[in-house]
């Protein structure tokens, strides 16, 4: 991809900028996709650093519950903290887009979902993921 510096930046004003990052990712084939094939419980989006720059899905489910996003290369433990939760009604289509330059993650890139907030404990296979990362 190519190189872009502050000073560019001013220098193309409204758009151009985000124009040309755009079309040189497309080239390249990305972002990448990470999708569910079935209805699941957790989706491995990325095992090691990456960007995460936006998820969609469904929840099957019969009542609500929450997506998480660690930052984690493999399943989190019970009881791990997200980096970030949704709460997603039931039966309900969720998404979340981050604009450019993305969300950063470490370690890696875990979607769970969940029937508590603050820390995981993993509900059943009733999750649709589809996430677009680097």
């Amino acid at each position: 991809m190519g190189v872009y510096e502050i000073q560019e930046a001013t220098e193309l004003g409204s758009g151009e900028l985000l124009t040309g990052l755009v079309r040189e990712f497309h080239a390249a084939g990305l972002p990448l996709n990470a999708r569910s094939n079935a209805y699941e419980a957790s989706r491995l989006v990325k095992a090691g650093p990456g960007v995460l720059f936006g998820l969609s899905g469904y929840n099957s489910k019969g009542s609500g519950q929450w997506i998480q996003i660690h930052d984690s290369p493999v399943l989190p433990p019970e009881g791990a903290v997200p980096e970030l939760i949704l709460t997603v009604a039931t039966v309900a289509n969720f998404s979340v887009l981050w604009a450019l330059p993305g969300r950063v993650f470490q370690r890696g890139i875990y979607l769970v979902n969940s029937s508590t907030g603050p820390t995981k404990t993993i509900g059943s296979s009733d999750c649709w993921f589809d996430a677009q990362y680097i």
